[in-house]
């Protein structure tokens, strides 16, 4: 028995410590990516780049490993272990709220994406802050030997078993309320979704649907009953008033080319709010990013919830299988998060992959290539598009002015 639950440990300890390389690996890719590459800053790509920061600081005490309960509870190795796993496991929840609190915004009040990144630095303090505090002062306590919070927790150096208590009153309470006001909000967000369902094409949670979007029509009614606008004629100094008739304006999109046009052809600001009755593609695919994070976080904390309910109905016996599984999952949770980046921004990756091949082999692409010169046109094409539309937004606002 003790020979098998060696082998049990060392099982952990491997799959711990290769996972832990593949999610710091994958993690950093999300940092680098967003920091170096502009068309990869999208709101909800904001987000998953301050949450990848604490995916990172997971890989620590995941490569510890048995390490930390080894060197001892009072021991330095094993007291930054056990502050790492409280400072950062629990972060990637906070972040899935923050995440649907912005599709709450976007869908129910209207925010637009300016808004929306006014909240970045708040989410930071909040997200970090919760974990932040506590872990903080249980390093306090455990260290200066007032209380022992911190020591071995079997795979690892956290709470001490002994105050199961408080494992799950700050760090699995935070998470499940986490998980379930987003989840809320998300049942919430999907009537409207499920009532406008006529707009989808295919499956809405489908990564590999970027276009899931049918055209939206949008009609904006300007009343001209009572209202006269004023023309000067170019041979007479007076004024000349002309009555205009009521009249409709039918703006067109067609979001399934959104992802292949460029920024200037996306819908203006003042369309897309007179459109809000109708369909707000933005918020529609940030909700889906944010939906598949979601479903990705809790691919990780629902073996270790249901861990965390086995020890609390059998607190003298080791579960090894969902020991194991919860393990597997937290060393991975960057990897999950990394490929749920992929699918949601398949249109940058795919940028991405032509301009670091264009940097390998500049001669070979040294002349533009038929796409290159679709693109130029298109972006032409796009200029000429955004003036009129601007132009025929310029006359509505002055109609309605007067």
């Amino acid at each position: 028995m003790e020979s098998s639950s060696a082998n049990q440990l060392l099982a952990i300890v491997i799959t711990e410590r290769i996972g832990a390389c593949i999610s710091f690996i994958s993690s950093l890719s999300i940092i680098v990516a967003y920091a170096s590459f502009g068309y990869f800053r999208k709101p909800i790509n904001s987000l998953v780049f301050f949450a990848a920061f604490s995916s990172i600081g997971m890989t620590y005490p995941t490569l510890v490993s048995e390490s930390g309960p080894n060197a001892g509870q009072q021991s330095p190795l094993c007291l930054s272990q056990a502050f790492a796993v409280q400072m950062f496991l629990g972060v990637d929840a906070t972040w899935s709220l923050c995440m649907a609190v912005n599709v709450y915004l976007a869908f129910f009040r209207g925010w637009t994406t300016k808004n929306l990144t006014k909240l970045h630095y708040p989410y930071l303090l909040f997200c970090y802050g919760i974990s932040g505090v506590p872990a903080l002062v249980y390093l306090v306590l455990s260290a200066k030997g007032y209380q022992n919070i911190y020591g071995p927790a079997i795979i690892w150096c956290w709470i001490d078993i002994k105050y199961d208590a408080v494992r799950i009153g700050t760090l699995y309470a935070i998470v499940w309320l986490s998980l379930l006001v987003a989840m809320t909000i998300y049942c919430v967000a999907g009537r409207v979704i499920w009532k406008k369902r006529q707009h989808i094409k295919g499956n809405f949670l489908n990564p590999l649907n970027e276009n899931f979007l049918n055209i939206v029509t949008t009609t904006v009614d300007v009343s001209a009953s009572d209202r006269r606008v004023v023309s000067v004629l170019r041979n007479d100094s007076e004024a000349q008033y002309e009555d205009y008739q009521q009249y409709s304006v039918e703006v067109e999109t067609q979001p399934e080319d959104k992802s292949q046009l460029p920024a200037i052809l996306h819908m203006p600001r003042i369309t897309r709010e007179v459109a809000e009755n109708e369909v707000n593609p933005d918020a529609w695919l940030y909700a889906r990013s944010a939906v598949l994070y979601f479903l990705a976080l809790l691919l990780v904390w629902v073996p270790s919830s249901i861990n965390r309910i086995y020890a609390l109905v059998h607190p003298d016996q080791v579960n090894f299988g969902l020991n194991y599984v919860s393990s597997l999952v937290f060393s991975l949770q960057g990897l999950f998060y990394a490929i749920v980046f992929c699918v949601t921004n398949q249109t940058a990756c795919s940028r991405l992959h032509k301009d670091i091949r264009h940097r390998i082999f500049p001669r070979k692409h040294s002349m533009l290539d038929e796409a290159t010169k679709n693109d130029m046109t298109l972006d032409r094409f796009a200029r000429r598009t955004s003036q009129r539309l601007d132009s025929d937004i310029n006359s509505i606002t002055s109609l309605a002015g007067h």
